[in-house]
């Protein structure tokens, strides 16, 4: 998957555009499993309106906006956290809301040692529902030390996402379902196909970026991409 198709987020995933459905039983009754059959394939294809919405929640800025800036990481990650929280404020002040940029979150697939931040990527996800998935993210990755070493940390992970403003039952139905866990590894998927190797990361267009993060560095490097789009 190129760099491109990494940060357009390849929505056609929760809209059917994967495998086939897998072949069916001879049926018994013709006529009657025939129009059986031919509903569920109907089902099955039609797309999950719930993903996608999330899967758009995770996207600010307008269409018109001429660069991509997708930032990789995952919620356990201490760097991932502290770039968090000093750098989506002045992306979204500086270039989304001035209509410079689309931004956009990549959940990478955690590391066995990390495993809680799968937990933790599920619930941010599930804050989106309530369109609080950005509020969500900051709020669950600066409380890492909270919820990192819990036997069990969703309960916890869910207070935060409502501290964040999802709503309550929207989310305990969404982590009790795991209704988000096809989002959680799309996207593994995605950050592994765009061969990121240190987190976080940032997509600049087609240039990945990693180790200066700081906010200076990066809108030396956005403004430098923003110049070569004209």
């Amino acid at each position: 998957m190129s760099l491109r198709s990494l940060a357009i987020l390849a929505i056609c995933a929760v809209t059917a555009c994967g495998d086939s459905p897998a072949p069916r039983p001879k049926p018994v009754n013709p006529v009657r499993d025939s129009v059986r059959i031919r509903a569920m394939r109907r089902f099955e294809q039609r797309p999950d309106t719930l993903l996608a919405r999330v899967d758009t929640a995770r996207i600010l800025g307008a269409p018109p906006a001429r660069l991509w800036v997708v930032f990789v990481g995952e919620l356990q990650c201490a760097g991932c956290a502290s770039s968090l929280h000093e750098l989506i404020p002045m992306l979204r002040r500086e270039y989304v809301e001035t209509g410079r940029i689309r931004l956009a979150y990549v959940n990478a697939g955690a590391a066995d040692t990390v495993y809680n931040a799968r937990f933790a990527a599920h619930a941010a996800f599930c804050a989106g529902i309530s369109g609080r998935f950005w509020e969500a993210l900051d709020v669950i990755a600066t409380a890492r030390d909270d919820w990192a070493d819990l036997d069990d940390p969703q309960p916890r992970l869910d207070s935060l996402a409502v501290r964040a403003g999802a709503n309550p039952e929207t989310q305990s139905m969404c982590r009790q379902r795991q209704r988000m866990l096809p989002m959680v590894m799309w996207d593994k998927e995605r950050a592994e196909a765009s061969h990121v190797t240190s987190l976080p990361t940032l997509l600049i267009g087609d240039q990945p970026m990693a180790g200066d993060l700081s906010p200076a560095a990066v809108r030396w490097a956005i403004d430098k991409a923003l110049a070569a789009a004209r």
